[in-house]
């Protein structure tokens, strides 16, 4: 009867393995040719194979076993690697013989890389439109040449992009492909992450490997998943109802989604064009009784107007040599709507209904030339905001008005005029809205399901993060902040069952969102603090090298640097190496003085011919005042300001683009930072 048995089992086996199901191992997709494992630590390697099938995995003369679970999942362990390669990793079911081969496989160190667009640009991108379609080449090409020069004969150097993904249940594959980290393929890559691993790299000499997983306009609330934020606390209502809405058929077929954005609950669509009728985009029209208006800004704060519809006029001087020439009108960003003239004529228009998207978008309207007069012509310009602020943003001198064919430029930033059509008041700022829908990115643990949970378990030594700018929506919603990465970090060391699992984040480079509020600072400090809140989690800050306007700075050699930094010295324990610049510690009176304490401050300078102006003071009653005096003294800070007799209180770089002027001999600068909070 044995024998019988016996004979049956290996005539089912052999149907199994060669007859029905060829090939039934199938691993998860970051197991490729090309890729890198994590030296020093267990591996896991996963997958699919015969139900209850004995796998075997293999590599560098180390091997572990596992017995496929009766649907067919398994998950071999395979012991410590050291450093090395290339090798091979063989994947077999002892059965059958069935077997995959992977090859030229690395062991190394591997970091992920995630969070939104200042994550994802890439090695080779330059997302800043100009004309025509195309993008300049400035700062970003040259590092990228500079990149290809580093790595020219530099190997054992890999890279992943995970696809960009996102949904409501949660996936067990993703896809990206394995690449070297060398040009052409490195243009690709995550520029931060791109520098981060080239200096580990240099540094640690064994492979690097990055796996970047990264989504341009996240908040952080869909990088975690739906049982993190129910932990949480703040989010757990939020969950709730998301999943009670996942049960409805109708959200799976909806085609025509609900808003994305809360202040759309009070937002009211444009009624129409009255300013027009009136006259108001004629050269001709008498506006000496409008206000004054500084452009670029927010004519909120400028007290022009609330939410609503604000005309724009600015009379220019074109030379005779400009006149009758197609001329272009730039303009970086209008918060949210806009149609211009130019002498009573359209020549663009943004936006409609009630799309939010538009506010930073670049225009550049084309004017033709027979509009084009010597002398006094005219540019009048409609704008509609019905939510959050409203205005003109960018650099001053990326407002302009310019010839196409480059013989006359004329900047447009300074005086305007400016009459509301339509006030509306001031529709305020609210917490961002969780679009409780599956076909909606931000919706809670979407892009968790499809670009982290497919990650999980594979071996890594750490995260680099660079997230934060689209939870900058108001005050509160970014001091929630604070909380809220806790919990995504929280959430990823769980599941990658890895409690001590490094985080090093970027604080927020400056960015000229105008905001009385000031939203970027309050992000800012919460990044600071989670990191006093937890143990393995650090910070590096670009907070001097932000673009007024571009939410992209291009210079991510230096953040990839300063990432680097922080890893070598906090996770490698190279003492030697600097991780970061001056981090608020302390500060105490001294007299009518405040006397502040940082660490990583040796070489401790002040920069600027009056760097006393990004520093506030404020006493027991917590309203501050510019300092008007700041000095090194014996390693320390010292601040005072005339208007505060007793002390109390110091914050630093307390703006959405800051005065930046302190730095230590490393270069690198001081975090803001708000003495308050502890």
């Amino acid at each position: 009867m044995k024998k019988i048995r016996t004979f049956f089992r290996g005539k089912m086996l052999f149907r199994k393995c060669f007859l029905g199901a060829a090939m039934m191992i199938k691993l998860n997709f970051l197991f490729q040719d090309g890729m890198v494992l994590q030296q020093n630590a267990p591996v896991p390697v996963w997958g699919s194979a015969a139900p209850e099938a004995l796998i075997e995995v293999s590599i560098a003369g180390k091997s572990a076993c596992t017995r496929a679970s009766t649907t067919g999942e398994f998950m071999v362990k395979l012991p410590e690697l050291p450093a090395g390669g290339p090798f091979e990793m063989v994947i077999k079911d002892c059965g059958c013989g069935e077997k995959i081969v992977l090859k030229d496989v690395l062991v190394g160190e591997v970091w992920l890389a995630s969070g939104q667009s200042n994550m994802q640009y890439f090695l080779g991108a330059d997302w800043r439109p100009v004309k025509n379609g195309e993008y300049s080449t400035q700062l970003s090409a040259r590092q990228l040449k500079e990149f290809a020069a580093e790595t020219e004969n530099l190997d054992k150097f890999r890279f992943i992009k995970i696809t960009e993904s996102f949904g409501a249940v949660p996936e067990k594959q993703s896809s990206g492909t394995w690449q070297p980290m060398k040009f052409p393929d490195a243009a690709n890559a995550s520029a931060a992450a791109a520098w981060f691993a080239l200096q580990l790299r240099k540094n640690l000499n064994v492979p690097v490997g990055i796996i970047v997983s990264a989504y341009g306009g996240t908040l952080i609330e869909s990088w975690t998943s739906r049982d993190g934020l129910t932990a949480e606390g703040t989010m757990a209502d939020a969950v709730a109802e998301y999943e009670e809405n996942l049960q409805k058929r109708s959200v799976w077929e909806d085609k025509v989604l609900p808003p994305n954005n809360a202040s759309l609950k009070y937002a009211v669509p444009d009624k129409g064009n009255e300013g027009i009728h009136c006259g108001w985009a004629k050269p001709e029209y008498n506006d000496s009784m409008w206000k004054k208006m500084e452009i670029p800004g927010s004519w909120l704060t400028q007290e022009i107007c609330g939410n609503g519809a604000v005309w724009f006029r600015k009379e220019v001087e074109i030379p005779a040599s400009a006149a009758g020439k197609e001329l272009f009108l730039e303009i970086p960003g209008i918060d949210k709507q806009d149609v211009t003239y130019f002498n009573g004529v359209e020549i663009g228009r943004t936006g409609s209904g009630l799309d939010i998207s538009t506010w930073n978008t670049f225009r550049r309207y084309r004017i033709a030339p027979e509009l084009v007069k010597p002398g006094k012509n005219l540019i009048a310009i409609r704008a509609y905001s019905f939510s959050s602020n409203g205005g003109f943003f960018g650099s001053a001198d990326q407002h302009r008005l310019l010839a196409a064919d480059n013989s006359f430029l004329l900047p447009l930033a300074g005086t305007w005029k400016a009459k509301a059509e339509l006030d509306l008041g001031i529709i305020p700022s609210l917490p961002p809205y969780y679009p409780l829908h599956p076909k909606y990115v931000n919706a809670p643990g979407n892009i968790f399901n499809k670009m982290i949970n497919p990650l999980i378990p594979f071996a890594i030594k750490g995260v680099i993060w660079y997230q934060g700018e689209s939870n900058a929506s108001s005050v509160d919603e970014a001091q929630l902040y604070r909380k809220k990465f806790a919990a995504m970090v929280r959430d990823w060391r769980f599941r990658w069952a890895q409690q001590q699992l490094p985080f090093i984040l970027v604080q927020l480079a400056g960015f000229n969102h105008i905001n009385h509020q000031q939203p970027w600072a309050d992000l800012r400090e919460a990044q600071r603090l989670v990191c006093r809140d937890l143990p393995q989690v650090y910070m590096v800050s670009a907070i001097d090298i932000g673009e007024a306007g571009d939410i992209h700075p291009q210079n991510k050699k230096e953040v990839g640097s300063r990432l680097a930094a922080g890893a070598l010295h906090h996770i490698y324990l190279q003492y030697s190496q600097v991780p970061g610049g001056p981090l608020f510690d302390s500060c105490f009176r001294q007299g009518n003085m405040m006397a502040v304490k940082f660490t990583y401050a040796d070489g401790l300078t002040l920069r600027g011919e009056h760097p006393e102006k990004a520093f506030e003071i404020a006493g027991n009653d917590g309203v501050f005042h510019p300092a008007d005096k700041a000095e090194i003294r014996n390693g320390g800070l010292y601040l005072s300001a005339e208007t505060v007799e007793r002390p109390c209180f110091v914050r630093y770089a307390w703006r959405n683009f800051p005065l930046n002027v302190l730095y230590n001999s490393s270069n690198f600068p001081a975090s803001s930072f708000d003495s308050r909070n502890k």
